[in-house]
């Protein structure tokens, strides 16, 4: 999985690719309202990159310090520093087999759900667990 962020001037365009198939994810608008095209899409340069060992297995989240959080089928939940030109692990913590599902953000926790149901909170800025909850799918 390979995960980059372009940007044209202060617009921001996120794009993932995996396998050969590549998805954009970013703000979609320019000044105007103007969708992003092919044309502006060719003004784009690469702010940062980087490499993770598995695919992409949810959205990514990204924190009020600018830090991304993402979620790979290699079973391992990063957290990102993209202030340069690499991005920086600042942290990685295994979650299972199949990696997290879904990833929302708190005050001070990254939440992560799996497959089976499990819910577990990371502390931001360590990626050490505070807590780990198992919900019933599909009970009440």
């Amino acid at each position: 999985m390979f995960f980059s962020r372009h940007s044209v001037d202060n617009y921001r365009f996120a794009s993932f690719t995996s396998g050969g198939a590549a998805v954009a994810n970013g703000i979609a608008k320019t000044p105007g309202n103007r969708a992003i095209t092919a044309p502006l899409l060719n003004m784009l340069s690469l702010k940062w990159r980087w490499q993770a060992d598995g695919a992409l297995r949810s959205s990514p989240v990204v924190d009020a310090a600018g830090i991304v959080y993402l979620a790979c089928t290699d079973g391992y939940v990063y957290a990102l520093d993209t202030s340069g030109a690499e991005a920086e692990e600042l942290w990685s913590s295994h979650i299972g087999a199949h990696g997290a599902t879904n990833l929302a953000l708190g005050a001070e926790h990254l939440y992560a759900t799996t497959i089976n149901g499990t819910v577990i909170a990371f502390r931001m800025g360590t990626g050490k667990r505070s807590w780990v909850q198992y919900v019933p799918i599909g009970e009440r």
